[in-house]
C-alpha cells in the first residue's frame, strides 16, 4: 500500500511550522509599540513572555509598563525572557514533524516499510499533541493576562495585540492542524495493513487444517507463482496465501520454500482433508 500523504500535507505543516517557528524564536527582540487613540483605552501587546501596556494620558503623555504573563515565564534582570513551556511545546512539534517526515518517506526505500509507517504514525501523533498543547496553553495564557488588566483598569476598554512573534508561534502550533490530516491518513493506512496481515494469518491457519502432506506420492513443490503443483501424470495447483508456509509432515511443523530459492523443500505428496 503506498501512502501518498507525506509529499503534499507533511512539506505543507513543515514549511509552514519552521519559518513560523524562526521567527517566533527572533520575536523576543521584537516588542510592538502601540498608541493608544482613546483616553479610556488600553492597548496590551502580549510578547512571547510578557506584556507591555501603553497608556495614553492625552496631551502627550503616554505611560509604558510591562508585566510578566501570569504563570506563563520569567524575565532575567536585563528583561531577557527565558524559554518558557510554550516555547518547549512548540518546538518539539516541529522536532517531531520533522523526525516523522523523514521517516515516512525514508520508509519507500528500505525493507522495513510498515516498522517505518508505525513510527512515523506514533511520531506525528506526539507532535501534533504538543504543537495543539502550545496552542492552547498559549491562548488560555493571553485570557489570563487580559482579565489581569481588566481587574486593574475596571474603568477602561481593554484590547489585546500580540507581538509579531507571537503571532508566528500561534500560528506554528495551528500547523499541527496540517499534520492532523495526513495522521488521519496514515491511521487507516496502517490499519488496512494491519487487517491484511490478520487475513494472511488466517488463510495460513485454514489451508494448514485442510491440507495435509505426507510420503508416497508424485512431487510437489512451490513455483514462482507461490501455488503448490503436484507433477505427474495430472497436475493440480493449490493457491499459498504467501510464499513460505508451514506444512505438517508426520505431524511435525516444516518450512516449504519457493523452488527457485537455496535449499528448497519438496513435498512428496499431499490429500485434501475433505
Amino acid at each position: 500500500m503506498t501512502i501518498t500523504c507525506p509529499e503534499l500535507t507533511y512539506t505543507s505543516s513543515l514549511l509552514l511550522a519552521a519559518i513560523s517557528g524562526l521567527i517566533g524564536y527572533l520575536s523576543p527582540y521584537w516588542q510592538v509599540d502601540e498608541v493608544f487613540t482613546k483616553d479610556s483605552e488600553l492597548q496590551i501587546s502580549v510578547g512571547l513572555s510578557y506584556g507591555c501596556v501603553k497608556e495614553d494620558k492625552g496631551e502627550g503623555w503616554i505611560n509604558t509598563f510591562c508585566k510578566p504573563l501570569p504563570l506563563y515565564g520569567q524575565r532575567s534582570e536585563d528583561n531577557y525572557p527565558y524559554v518558557s513551556t510554550v516555547r518547549w511545546l512548540i518546538t518539539g512539534h516541529m522536532i517531531f514533524m520533522i523526525v516523522s517526515a523523514g521517516l515516512n518517506l525514508s520508509s519507500k526505500c528500505i525493507a522495513k516499510r510498515q516498522v517505518m509507517q508505525k513510527a512515523a504514525a506514533l511520531l506525528a501523533l506526539v507532535s501534533i499533541g504538543l504543537g495543539i498543547s502550545g496552542l492552547v496553553l498559549f491562548s488560555s495564557k493571553i485570557t489570563r493576562y487580559q482579565n489581569l488588566f481588566k481587574e486593574e483598569f475596571p474603568e477602561v476598554v481593554v484590547n489585546t495585540v500580540l507581538t509579531p512573534g507571537a503571532s508566528f508561534y500561534m500560528s506554528a502550533a495551528g500547523c499541527s492542524l496540517f499534520g492532523f490530516v495526513c495522521c488521519v491518513e496514515l491511521t487507516l493506512g496502517l490499519r488496512q495493513i494491519l487487517q491484511r496481515e490478520r487475513e494472511n494469518h488466517e488463510r495460513r491457519l485454514l489451508l494448514k487444517d485442510e491440507i495435509r502432506f505426507m510420503y508416497g506420492a508424485a512431487p510437489l513443490f512451490l513455483d514462482a507463482s507461490s501455488s503448490l503443483t503436484q507433477s505427474g501424470s495430472s497436475t493440480k495447483t493449490i493457491q499459498l496465501p504467501v510464499e513460505t508456509c508451514q506444512v505438517d509432515i508426520f505431524g511435525g511443523q516444516v518450512p516449504v520454500h519457493n523452488k527457485q530459492r537455496k535449499g528448497a523443500f519438496f513435498v512428496q505428496s499431499y490429500r485434501n482433508v475433505e
